[in-house]
């Protein structure tokens, strides 16, 4: 499989993603971070040196993952599987196309609060749950079939902070459960009820 992101919780899910690997004999052949000086600019940034030390991944810190250079290291791992979990910016299709089977993770219950920050919609909105989805990515914003969600309650006295937590808690929970058919290439295809 192969991995994008460069968020806290990128951070975490690329760790679960590593121990359920090695647990099920799977190989992370490639990984790509945001450079750290490009990185610094965006809220939440984390680099994975740290992962890195104690997975023995190949890391690349790119400041575009949909360059020709990235592009080329992407295909010739001929994944089966790439995550983008946390990534800044919408991946083009190109860098789909670079895996069978292309998995993310929105913190919301897709195909509520689709696109930037939905933590923060949730708090502004008031709205007394949360969740994490895990999803089919495909070319139009947070629109691919699901493949599991988990909601939590969102307390009066939560906040970004609180919220973010859980909805990390919660993107644990579902690799973890469906790492078996993720594994096996099987992973859930429901269609979001639009």
């Amino acid at each position: 499989s192969g991995f994008i992101g460069c968020h806290e919780i990128s951070w975490h899910c690329l760790r679960k993603i590593s121990q359920l690997s090695e647990q099920f004999g799977d190989e992370i052949s490639i990984v790509f971070n945001l450079e750290p000086e490009k990185g610094l600019k965006y809220s939440a940034y984390v680099n994975f040196d740290s992962l890195k030390q104690e997975f023995n991944f190949d890391l690349q810190y790119v400041s575009n993952v949909s360059d020709e250079n990235s592009l080329k290291l992407l295909n010739e791992k001929k994944l089966d599987i790439l995550f983008i979990i946390g990534w800044h910016k919408i991946v083009p299709q190109t860098v789909l196309n670079s895996a069978k089977i292309q998995l993310g993770i929105h913190s919301s219950l897709l195909p509520k609060n689709r696109g930037s920050s939905p933590i923060n919609w949730q708090i502004i909105r008031n709205e007394k749950n949360g969740g994490t989805t895990l999803f089919h990515l495909t070319y139009d914003v947070d629109a691919g079939s699901i493949v599991d969600q988990e909601q939590f309650s969102i307390e009066f006295n939560d906040d970004i902070d609180t919220v973010y937590s859980k909805a990390i808690v919660a993107s644990l929970n579902i690799l973890e459960r469906n790492w078996s058919e993720i594994h096996s290439l099987t992973p859930k295809n429901i269609p979001q009820d639009e």
